[in-house]
């Protein structure tokens, strides 16, 4: 095969007929550069940096604890693929008649369960509780720093059932918008090149994720706060989410990626 055929297979439409991408009213070709821009690359990055950043490369865990490099990353990032998905939805919901019409692609059908799965998530982040923990004064006071009970540090049965939901809305919010931006561009018979470059992009984060899953990164989020020490409360009941690892600092030091003491 040609360069020349190559080229002109990437510029075709991904279905029969022409192509109506270019053709789409200028609201709703922007509807779809959010859309991509939110699912396909802020949303998939929010995820990974929040699965296997918190704790990195160079940190001295656990004598240095608690770097939110993650932390701010994620809402970075989250709420950035929000405020992309909202400007997305009300540009193209402010544009057409609700009728039956508009609900005979399945594209239509994935696009408001999305938007009721965000929704959801963004209400459910603001249920994560008190954080709590040792060292801290007593709430409102300057006095001296003690224990201080919280649903984190406590794990608390409303912290465990934010953790556990919190995962699953973003496991499974990341999922259907990738459906939603896959079936809008076939919705749009869009150019072959756009779904090779976003595929292109989701096999390199899924690459990257599975070299940090073999190499141990996705640490549990309680001992990257707290360290391992048993005196915690939360690191003597069951890990939260697949694959969240614990280690004691002898098993830390032995993974590939972190920090050698001499």
């Amino acid at each position: 095969m040609s360069v020349d055929e190559v080229i002109w297979w990437l510029n075709s439409p991904v279905g029969s007929g022409a192509s109506q991408a270019l053709a789409l009213p200028e609201h709703e070709q922007l509807h779809g550069l959010l859309m991509a821009i939110a699912a396909g690359v802020l949303l998939p990055l929010a995820v990974l940096v929040a699965r296997y950043f918190k704790i990195l490369p160079g940190q001295d865990w656990p004598r240095e604890l608690n770097r939110r490099f993650w932390w701010f990353s994620h809402l970075t990032l989250a709420y950035g693929a929000c405020i992309a998905l909202v400007a997305g939805y009300l540009l193209i919901v402010g544009s057409f008649e609700y009728d039956d019409q508009h609900l005979l692609h399945p594209h239509a059908w994935i696009g408001w369960l999305s938007a009721a799965m965000v929704i959801a998530m963004f209400l459910n982040g603001w249920q994560r509780g008190s954080a709590g923990g040792p060292g801290k004064p007593a709430p409102g006071t300057r006095g001296p720093l003690h224990g201080v009970a919280g649903d984190h540090y406590d794990m608390t049965a409303h912290r465990r059932w934010f953790e556990s939901s919190h995962k699953l809305l973003g496991y499974s919010l990341l999922l259907v918008l990738i459906a939603a931006v896959v079936s809008g561009l076939s919705h749009a018979n869009a150019p072959r090149w756009t779904l090779v470059a976003l595929a292109g992009w989701w096999v390199l984060l899924l690459l990257l994720a599975l070299r940090w899953e073999h190499q141990g990164r996705c640490v549990d989020g309680y001992q990257a706060v707290w360290g391992p020490g048993m005196d915690h409360p939360g690191n003597r009941i069951p890990t939260i989410g697949w694959g969240s690892r614990r280690h004691s600092e002898e098993e830390f030091r032995r993974l590939s990626w972190t920090r050698k003491r001499p």
